[in-house]
Protein backbone atom coordinates (compact mmCIF):
# COMPACT_ATOMS: atom_id res chain seq x y z
CA UNK A 1 0.00 0.00 0.00
CA UNK A 2 2.75 2.69 0.54
CA UNK A 3 4.07 1.90 -2.91
CA UNK A 4 1.01 2.91 -3.76
CA UNK A 5 0.77 5.75 -2.08
CA UNK A 6 4.05 6.73 -3.56
CA UNK A 7 3.01 6.24 -6.76
CA UNK A 8 0.28 8.38 -6.37
CA UNK A 9 2.44 10.87 -4.20
CA UNK A 10 4.80 11.79 -7.77
CA UNK A 11 1.71 11.46 -9.99
CA UNK A 12 0.51 14.75 -8.57
CA UNK A 13 4.01 16.22 -7.00
CA UNK A 14 4.66 18.79 -9.42
CA UNK A 15 7.73 19.29 -11.49
CA UNK A 16 10.77 19.43 -9.60
CA UNK A 17 12.58 22.83 -10.54
CA UNK A 18 15.84 22.97 -13.17
CA UNK A 19 18.02 24.41 -10.68
CA UNK A 20 17.89 25.28 -7.40
CA UNK A 21 17.60 29.12 -6.13
CA UNK A 22 20.74 30.73 -5.17
CA UNK A 23 21.03 30.99 -0.77
CA UNK A 24 21.59 34.47 1.34
CA UNK A 25 22.53 32.56 4.49
CA UNK A 26 21.65 30.11 6.75
CA UNK A 27 18.52 31.89 7.27
CA UNK A 28 17.63 32.74 4.52
CA UNK A 29 13.54 31.83 3.39
CA UNK A 30 12.84 28.70 2.06
CA UNK A 31 11.09 28.45 -1.39
CA UNK A 32 8.01 26.04 -1.93
CA UNK A 33 9.91 24.05 -4.30
CA UNK A 34 12.62 23.13 -1.57
CA UNK A 35 9.88 22.37 0.75
CA UNK A 36 8.02 19.97 -1.09
CA UNK A 37 11.25 18.41 -2.02
CA UNK A 38 11.79 17.72 1.70
CA UNK A 39 8.83 16.67 2.37
CA UNK A 40 8.75 14.16 -1.12
CA UNK A 41 12.11 12.80 0.18
CA UNK A 42 11.05 12.50 4.10
CA UNK A 43 7.95 10.29 2.79
CA UNK A 44 9.96 8.20 0.40
CA UNK A 45 12.12 7.60 3.62
CA UNK A 46 9.66 6.91 5.94
CA UNK A 47 9.15 9.91 7.76
CA UNK A 48 5.42 10.39 7.33
CA UNK A 49 4.31 12.67 9.83
CA UNK A 50 7.57 14.87 9.05
CA UNK A 51 5.93 14.82 5.38
CA UNK A 52 2.13 15.18 6.94
CA UNK A 53 3.52 18.18 8.54
CA UNK A 54 5.33 19.91 5.93
CA UNK A 55 2.34 19.26 3.23
CA UNK A 56 -0.54 20.52 5.44
CA UNK A 57 1.67 23.85 6.42
CA UNK A 58 1.80 24.02 2.48
CA UNK A 59 -1.58 23.32 1.53
CA UNK A 60 -2.18 25.93 4.79
CA UNK A 61 -0.09 28.45 2.77
CA UNK A 62 -1.97 28.66 -0.19
CA UNK A 63 -0.14 25.70 -2.14
CA UNK A 64 -1.39 23.29 -5.19
CA UNK A 65 -3.88 21.01 -4.74
CA UNK A 66 -1.09 18.12 -4.76
CA UNK A 67 0.06 19.19 -1.29
CA UNK A 68 -3.20 18.27 0.19
CA UNK A 69 -3.31 15.08 -1.70
CA UNK A 70 0.28 14.17 -0.55
CA UNK A 71 -0.77 15.91 3.08
CA UNK A 72 -3.72 12.79 2.90
CA UNK A 73 -1.46 10.31 2.07
CA UNK A 74 1.55 10.81 4.44
CA UNK A 75 -1.84 10.68 6.92
CA UNK A 76 -2.78 7.70 5.68
CA UNK A 77 0.54 6.23 5.87
CA UNK A 78 0.80 6.95 9.45
CA UNK A 79 -2.52 5.16 9.86
CA UNK A 80 -4.21 8.47 10.82
CA UNK A 81 -7.51 7.49 8.78
CA UNK A 82 -9.46 10.06 9.85
CA UNK A 83 -7.50 13.28 9.04
CA UNK A 84 -6.97 11.45 5.47
CA UNK A 85 -10.46 11.33 4.90
CA UNK A 86 -10.61 14.91 6.11
CA UNK A 87 -8.02 16.11 3.78
CA UNK A 88 -9.53 13.90 0.57
CA UNK A 89 -13.10 15.50 1.63
CA UNK A 90 -11.75 19.05 1.27
CA UNK A 91 -9.31 18.20 -2.33
CA UNK A 92 -12.59 16.65 -4.08
CA UNK A 93 -14.74 19.41 -3.27
CA UNK A 94 -12.21 21.55 -5.58
CA UNK A 95 -13.40 22.14 -8.50
CA UNK A 96 -9.89 22.34 -10.69
CA UNK A 97 -8.64 19.07 -10.33
CA UNK A 98 -8.11 16.79 -13.53
CA UNK A 99 -9.87 13.72 -14.22
CA UNK A 100 -7.25 11.64 -13.30
CA UNK A 101 -6.39 13.18 -9.85
CA UNK A 102 -10.17 13.17 -8.68
CA UNK A 103 -10.30 9.45 -9.58
CA UNK A 104 -6.72 8.73 -7.53
CA UNK A 105 -8.73 10.81 -4.14
CA UNK A 106 -11.96 8.91 -4.57
CA UNK A 107 -10.06 5.44 -4.64
CA UNK A 108 -7.95 6.32 -1.21
CA UNK A 109 -10.85 8.58 0.40
CA UNK A 110 -12.91 5.02 -0.08
CA UNK A 111 -9.84 2.91 1.33
CA UNK A 112 -9.81 5.73 4.45
CA UNK A 113 -12.96 5.25 5.02
CA UNK A 114 -13.41 2.02 5.32
CA UNK A 115 -10.69 1.76 8.02
CA UNK A 116 -12.56 4.43 10.30
CA UNK A 117 -15.61 3.97 12.59
CA UNK A 118 -18.59 5.58 11.94
CA UNK A 119 -19.96 8.12 15.04
CA UNK A 120 -23.19 9.58 14.51
CA UNK A 121 -23.07 13.34 16.18
CA UNK A 122 -26.25 14.73 17.03
CA UNK A 123 -26.68 18.59 17.47
CA UNK A 124 -29.88 19.45 19.28
CA UNK A 125 -30.96 23.48 20.47
CA UNK A 126 -33.86 24.96 21.02
CA UNK A 127 -34.40 26.38 17.45
CA UNK A 128 -33.23 24.75 13.94
CA UNK A 129 -30.12 25.73 13.08
CA UNK A 130 -30.51 28.62 10.17
CA UNK A 131 -27.11 28.26 9.35
CA UNK A 132 -23.86 26.29 9.20
CA UNK A 133 -21.96 24.99 12.42
CA UNK A 134 -18.20 24.18 12.95
CA UNK A 135 -17.48 21.73 14.87
CA UNK A 136 -13.81 20.74 15.94
CA UNK A 137 -12.55 17.19 16.47
CA UNK A 138 -9.08 16.68 17.93
CA UNK A 139 -7.38 13.49 19.21
CA UNK A 140 -6.21 13.09 22.78
CA UNK A 141 -2.62 11.52 22.26
CA UNK A 142 -0.88 9.44 24.84
CA UNK A 143 2.34 10.50 23.25
CA UNK A 144 3.74 13.88 22.59
CA UNK A 145 5.45 13.36 19.03
CA UNK A 146 1.91 11.93 18.02
CA UNK A 147 1.03 15.44 16.34
CA UNK A 148 -2.23 16.24 14.94
CA UNK A 149 -4.02 18.99 13.16
CA UNK A 150 -7.40 19.37 14.46
CA UNK A 151 -9.95 18.40 11.92
CA UNK A 152 -12.83 20.96 11.11
CA UNK A 153 -16.36 19.75 10.18
CA UNK A 154 -18.95 21.98 8.70
CA UNK A 155 -22.58 20.82 9.81
CA UNK A 156 -25.64 22.20 7.84
CA UNK A 157 -28.78 22.71 8.79
CA UNK A 158 -29.58 19.45 9.64
CA UNK A 159 -29.15 17.94 13.07
CA UNK A 160 -27.12 14.81 12.10
CA UNK A 161 -24.00 13.77 11.08
CA UNK A 162 -21.73 10.66 10.69
CA UNK A 163 -18.06 11.33 11.71
CA UNK A 164 -15.25 8.97 10.73
CA UNK A 165 -13.33 8.21 13.42
CA UNK A 166 -10.04 6.95 14.45
CA UNK A 167 -10.12 4.54 17.62
CA UNK A 168 -8.78 6.23 20.39
CA UNK A 169 -10.07 9.72 22.19
CA UNK A 170 -11.37 12.50 20.64
CA UNK A 171 -12.49 15.88 21.81
CA UNK A 172 -15.23 17.12 20.00
CA UNK A 173 -15.65 20.98 20.47
CA UNK A 174 -18.21 23.72 19.54
CA UNK A 175 -17.01 27.36 19.98
CA UNK A 176 -19.54 29.17 17.91
CA UNK A 177 -20.67 32.50 19.14
CA UNK A 178 -24.40 31.92 18.77
CA UNK A 179 -24.28 29.36 21.34
CA UNK A 180 -22.40 28.71 24.73
CA UNK A 181 -18.92 26.94 24.05
CA UNK A 182 -19.31 22.76 24.25
CA UNK A 183 -16.23 20.55 24.99
CA UNK A 184 -17.51 16.65 24.39
CA UNK A 185 -14.73 13.76 25.02
CA UNK A 186 -15.60 10.78 23.07
CA UNK A 187 -13.93 6.92 23.26
CA UNK A 188 -13.94 5.34 20.30
CA UNK A 189 -13.50 1.50 19.96
CA UNK A 190 -12.53 -0.40 17.09
CA UNK A 191 -14.15 -3.41 18.58
CA UNK A 192 -17.26 -1.87 19.60
CA UNK A 193 -19.53 0.80 18.27
CA UNK A 194 -19.67 4.01 19.67
CA UNK A 195 -23.02 5.34 20.80
CA UNK A 196 -24.27 8.33 19.22
CA UNK A 197 -22.92 11.87 20.48
CA UNK A 198 -25.36 14.35 21.57
CA UNK A 199 -24.04 17.93 21.46
CA UNK A 200 -26.80 20.53 23.31
CA UNK A 201 -26.69 23.65 21.73
CA UNK A 202 -27.52 26.42 24.67
CA UNK A 203 -27.83 30.25 22.84
CA UNK A 204 -25.74 32.73 24.16
CA UNK A 205 -27.55 35.56 25.92
CA UNK A 206 -28.05 38.53 23.84
CA UNK A 207 -25.66 41.01 24.65
CA UNK A 208 -28.00 43.95 23.75
CA UNK A 209 -30.49 42.74 26.21
CA UNK A 210 -27.20 42.06 28.66
CA UNK A 211 -26.83 45.72 28.62
CA UNK A 212 -30.27 47.17 28.66
CA UNK A 213 -30.64 44.96 31.76
CA UNK A 214 -27.16 46.07 33.35
CA UNK A 215 -28.28 50.12 32.79
CA UNK A 216 -31.53 49.01 33.89
CA UNK A 217 -30.15 47.23 37.47
CA UNK A 218 -27.37 50.46 37.37
CA UNK A 219 -30.49 52.51 37.62
CA UNK A 220 -32.55 50.85 39.95
CA UNK A 221 -29.73 50.64 42.45
CA UNK A 222 -28.84 54.42 42.17
CA UNK A 223 -32.59 55.14 43.32
CA UNK A 224 -32.22 52.18 45.84
CA UNK A 225 -28.68 53.85 46.85
CA UNK A 226 -30.94 57.38 47.02
CA UNK A 227 -33.39 56.16 48.92
CA UNK A 228 -31.83 54.39 51.38
CA UNK A 229 -29.80 57.55 51.82
CA UNK A 230 -33.37 59.60 52.53
CA UNK A 231 -34.57 57.08 55.21
CA UNK A 232 -31.15 57.59 56.85
CA UNK A 233 -31.35 61.04 56.97
CA UNK A 234 -35.20 60.62 57.83
CA UNK A 235 -34.34 58.68 60.38
CA UNK A 236 -31.70 60.59 62.14
CA UNK A 237 -34.27 63.21 61.94
CA UNK A 238 -36.84 61.08 63.70
CA UNK A 239 -34.16 59.86 66.88
CA UNK A 240 -32.39 63.30 67.09
CA UNK A 241 -36.12 64.55 67.77
CA UNK A 242 -36.63 61.98 70.35
CA UNK A 243 -33.36 62.70 71.73
CA UNK A 244 -33.29 65.93 71.83
CA UNK A 245 -32.56 67.56 75.30
CA UNK A 246 -35.44 69.14 77.19
CA UNK A 247 -35.18 72.80 79.53
CA UNK A 248 -34.24 72.05 82.72
CA UNK A 249 -37.42 72.29 85.40
CA UNK A 250 -37.09 75.22 87.11
CA UNK A 251 -36.00 74.64 90.85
Amino acid sequence: MVCVLVAALLLLAPAAPSSASPATGPNAPTSGEERRARAQAAFENGRFAEAALEYEALWREGHGASDLFNAAASRFALRHYAHAVAHLESLLALPTLTPEQRGEASNLEKIARGKTVAVTLVLRSARPLATPLTVTLGTVSAFASDVRPDISKTIGPGDRTALALDPGVWRVRVDDPRFEPITLEVRVEASAPTAPQILELRARPDARALRRFALGWGAAGAVGVVTGAGLVGAGALVGGSRQSPRSPSPC
